[in-house]
């Protein structure tokens, strides 16, 4: 007889105060998941013999890389993540009620838009054991988008890319 094994998908963020340098997570965002390493190598043209290849014949690694996809609710909370890895970062809300007004206001003119950087740690569990944990830094927004259906809650997906994969030690 199977015995069916739960597992439980569990993403943590916190921004970087200095980009690319991992901080703690302090939020859990409750989502589904997906993530995606990349790489990408450098071969040659030259044929071997009459040159040495660069990385030998195995090639040589010019960039590693994580992408990771987040499906979950749309949140007043969860949406603040994407729209300052993406669209504009440090913004302050207003007001000091428990109601905060944010503004996010792009920087068309500016060249370069001020977006702040994140640590993101993914950890796969059955409730006991870590199956698979993984955090990534200097990650980004690459795209957001938002959709809804009559009598469903509207639903929040974004793509975020980073630095390759890093082990560690979860978050508490």
């Amino acid at each position: 007889m199977a015995t069916a094994i739960t597992h439980l998908g569990k993403l943590q963020v916190g921004i970087e105060s200095t980009k690319g340098t991992l901080v703690p997570a302090t939020v859990t965002i409750p989502c589904k998941w997906t993530a995606e390493e990349t790489q990408e190598r450098y071969y040659s043209p030259f044929a071997r013999g009459q040159r040495s290849p660069v990385g030998g014949g195995v090639g040589t690694t010019v960039m590693k890389g994580l992408a990771v996809g987040v499906e979950t609710e749309l949140t007043a909370e969860d949406i603040v993540w994407p729209l300052s890895t993406g669209i504009r970062g440090s913004i302050t809300p207003t007001n000091n009620t428990p109601m905060y007004t944010w503004v996010w206001t792009p920087q068309l003119t500016t060249g370069i838009p001020t977006i702040q950087t994140l640590t993101a740690e993914m950890i796969e569990s059955d409730g006991t054991t870590n199956q698979y944990y993984g955090e990534s830094g200097y990650m980004m927004t690459e795209s957001l988008g938002i959709s809804y259906k009559e009598n469903a809650p509207a639903t929040l997906k974004w793509r975020m890319f980073g630095r390759a994969r890093q082990s560690g030690t979860p978050t508490g």
